[in-house]
């Protein structure tokens, strides 16, 4: 392999790694307004749904995709929860920096 493809796997590498980060996180934000869990039982769940999803499109049945371990939460309606939603967001990423 050349030193150009190491560096372009390396960087999609790097991309699918803060992508992740960045749903793990909107995934917890949510759980931890709406389901009250704490940031840690909040990161926990949201990485196991991520996991669920991520196997899920290696599934050739389409059933792993449908199953309730592998939903994104739903974003609330309620204007004060979104904004509560978006300032836990922004801790979180302020966290991991």
């Amino acid at each position: 392999m050349s030193w150009g493809n190491d560096q372009d796997l390396e960087s999609r590498d790097e991309e699918y790694k803060e992508s992740r980060a960045d749903s793990i996180r909107k995934m917890a934000a949510i759980y931890i307004i709406m389901d009250e869990l704490s940031e840690k039982s909040a990161l926990s769940k949201a990485e196991a749904v991520f996991n669920a999803q991520d196997e899920a499109k290696d599934d050739e049945t389409g059933v792993g995709g449908t199953l309730a371990e592998a939903q994104w939460p739903e974003m609330p309606i309620d204007e004060i929860k979104r904004r509560q939603i978006f300032a836990v967001i922004q801790k979180l990423e302020k966290k991991d920096r």
